[in-house]
């Protein structure tokens, strides 16, 4: 098993290194792209969703905007990954531009370590969050 962006997992696979990736699908991917060898089947959808840990001030509101939470430090999906573009559509569709302020990482466990011992704000999928 291997963990690693996508630019780095899909070229693995087209060699025969690899013989399956469980991921997001890549931004637009058909089911089937005709100028590629490979196949994509979507097993189930799920959502990002905005997470701060429980100590934090925003945990303690029902609902916050973007815009506030917006100069906080933020932790993102790296530039390589399937989520990059919902994460930049995010902060476009709400005006603002991406956190300058960010650590960029796709590791579930650094996130939620950072979640557990910092105030700052993470962009998760569904299931890690809950």
């Amino acid at each position: 098993m291997r963990v690693g962006p996508n630019p780095t997992l899909y070229p693995a696979l087209s060699r025969g290194e690899l013989d399956i990736i469980v991921d997001m699908l890549p931004h637009k991917a058909s089911r089937a792209d005709p100028r590629s060898r490979l196949v994509h089947d979507a097993l189930y959808e799920e959502s990002l969703s905005v997470v701060v840990g429980s100590a934090h001030a925003p945990a303690r509101r029902r609902r916050v905007q973007l815009a506030v939470l917006h100069r906080l430090d933020w932790i993102l999906p790296i530039p390589d990954s399937a989520a990059y573009p919902s994460v930049q559509a995010l902060f476009q569709n709400a005006g603002v531009s991406l956190p300058r302020r960010r650590v960029e990482s796709v590791s579930i466990l650094t996130n939620l370590g950072l979640l557990t011992h910092s105030d700052a704000v993470a962009l998760l999928p569904q299931a890690a969050a809950e």
